[in-house]
C-alpha cells in the first residue's frame, strides 16, 4: 500500500498522564529511527523541540498532521518557520492577529503582502 500525506495511518492512543499522542504506521514517524533532533518540516524547530512547545501534544493544532510535518502547527496561515523568524509563538494562532511592529496592521496581513513582520511598515501617512 503506498502511503502519502493525503493517506495517514494513525492511531490516536493516551499516555498514562492523558496526553494524546498518536501510534504511527505510515512513513510519518518511524519508531526504529532516532529522529528527535532532525527538523523534519524544516520550519527552524527540531522534531523534539515541536514536541516539548506544543505541551506534548503530536498534533497541535489537529489537522491530523503531526507537528513535526505540519508546516504551520497551529493552524494560523503563518508558517512556523515565519513565527519563528517573527519572534512569534507557533503554537499560538492568536498571534497572526496580533501586531508585533506596532504599526498599525497585523501580522497575518503583513505575512500575506510581503512586508516584515517586525519593521513598522510606513504607509505615507
Amino acid at each position: 500500500m503506498k502511503i502519502n500525506k493525503h493517506n495517514i495511518s494513525t492511531t490516536k492512543i493516551y499516555s498514562t498522564a492523558g496526553n494524546e499522542t498518536f501510534a504511527n504506521r505510515s512513513y510519518w514517524a518511524n519508531p526504529m529511527k532516532d529522529d528527535a533532533y532532525n527538523d523534519s518540516d524544516s520550519d527552524g524547530l527540531a522534531n523534539i523541540e515541536e514536541w516539548e512547545r506544543s505541551g506534548y501534544r503530536m498534533d497541535y493544532d489537529r489537522d491530523e498532521i503531526p507537528n513535526f510535518y505540519d508546516t504551520d502547527d497551529d493552524n494560523d496561515k503563518l508558517p512556523t518557520s515565519v513565527e519563528l523568524s517573527a519572534e512569534l509563538n507557533p503554537f499560538n494562532s492568536a498571534d497572526a492577529h496580533g501586531d508585533k511592529d506596532s504599526d498599525g496592521l497585523d501580522n497575518l496581513w503583513e505575512y500575506e503582502n510581503g512586508t516584515v513582520i517586525l519593521y513598522t511598515m510606513d504607509l505615507g501617512e
